[in-house]
């Protein structure tokens, strides 16, 4: 009796030792694992890393899928490292055999990754690439997820594509496909193509999606950056109403019921030394302080508007200076474009109205200081409330 205990003492002894030598991570330990264990599928596959042997490497691999048929890893390893990789039946049948005994990301993106290696667009490759995605965590992997829609947007560059055949129905998924082109395509993902996705859209997006917004304005894109900037407020994203929504006045929170953001379609402020906002009582309007300090020409605030080309606008204003010598160097401007194109016209602080006619899609009205030669810098402060942007007249229609 006192033998087979000892025996079963030793035996016992045996896969603790083993798994310490295991550990040291060296060929040496790892080939001294597997004297004593010769049937672990773990040793086995690290054994395929560390020799020198493809032989080697592909054999360990094969004994460790024999000991253990659900270890995936393994079956994957065995596809891209045998001798016969390079043959699609043997490559494949052991990267399906991976997906059969794994749920998980890793055997799927490697099938997905098989069919786009061999250049087909095949239903396997769409269908591969969707089941890796689907099978990410809930808000984890968001690394993985970006990978696989790359790789998906090299085999057909067409948001349309990926979204019926590459990205699932879920709201992770497509918030992650969301997230990717806001990213990496702003303009080459048809807005009423990907409108969808902007349901689900988290506060966390508004900074990525007012850039794809700018971008869209900035290419001449009235209709996608309009609808984009007016989804974002519909769905209280943003703290404005929908553009258009009141026809009197289509200013962006004219009221400045809001501090300016620098948005898209809302005021933007210039910081610089000199020009200090102040913070407004409840009643609506804006105010700032010139100290004599400030550059010679500087814009303090504008917006960039959609309009109708061709049709007339007229701004309409009041400035109340707190300044000895009036408001001379303000002026109110009305530019083409993003506010760096041509100016279509200009008023002074008194005027109290500003009208022109724009020739594209966007106008930018701004409020810009420059100093009238010979005079001395403006020191004071400004309101600026009672700010309306309204159409005039339609555009007018050349007779044919």
């Amino acid at each position: 009796m006192g033998l087979i205990a000892l025996f079963c003492a030793l035996a016992a002894l045996i896969p603790g030792y083993a798994d310490l030598r295991f550990r040291r991570g060296d060929s040496a330990g790892i080939a001294s694992a597997l004297r004593l264990a010769p049937l672990n599928a773990d040793y086995l596959a690290q054994w395929s890393l560390v020799t020198d042997d493809r032989n080697q490497s592909v054999e360990s691999l094969r004994r460790a899928v024999a000991s253990n048929p659900y270890y995936s890893w393994a079956w994957i390893q065995l596809a891209l490292t045998s001798p016969d990789a390079n043959s699609s039946e043997s490559a494949e049948r052991d990267l399906l055999k991976a997906a059969s005994v794994d749920r998980g990301f890793a055997p799927r993106w490697a099938l997905a990754n098989y069919y786009y290696g061999r250049g087909a667009a095949s239903q396997s490759f769409w269908y591969w690439t969707r089941e890796a995605l689907a099978s990410l965590d809930p808000g984890r992997d968001d690394a993985s997820a970006l990978t696989a829609i790359r790789l998906a947007w090299r085999m057909s560059p067409d948001a349309a594509t990926l979204l019926s055949r590459a990205i699932p129905s879920t709201p992770r998924s497509r918030h992650q496909f969301l997230k990717f082109l806001m990213s990496e395509h702003p303009l080459e993902a048809p807005f009423a193509t990907v409108s969808g996705l902007l349901s689900t859209a988290v506060p966390d997006d508004v900074p990525a999606l007012d850039s794809w917004t700018a971008a869209l304005r900035n290419a001449g894109d009235a209709a996608s950056s309009t609808a984009l900037w007016n989804r974002l407020c519909s769905q209280h994203l943003l703290p404005f109403p929908p553009l258009g929504a009141d026809p009197n006045n289509l200013l962006t929170n004219a009221a400045f019921s809001t501090p300016p953001s620098g948005r898209t379609f809302d005021w933007r402020l210039f910081p610089t030394t000199g020009i200090e906002p102040l913070a407004d009582p409840p009643t609506a309007g804006f105010s700032f302080t010139l100290s004599g300090d400030q550059p010679e020409r500087w814009r303090l605030l504008s917006q960039t508007v959609p309009v109708q080309p061709g049709a007339t606008y007229v701004l309409s204003y009041r400035m109340q200076p707190d300044i000895r010598s009036g408001a001379d160097g303000l002026l109110w401007r009305a530019v083409e474009g993003s506010g760096t194109e041509k100016l279509l016209a200009a008023a002074g602080a008194a005027a109290s109205t500003l009208q022109f006619t724009p020739t594209g899609p966007f106008v930018t009205v701004a409020l810009d200081y420059a100093r009238p030669r010979g005079e001395t810098p403006l020191r004071g402060s400004v309101r600026v409330d009672s700010l309306r942007l309204r159409q005039l007249s339609p555009p007018q229609v050349t007779p044919r």
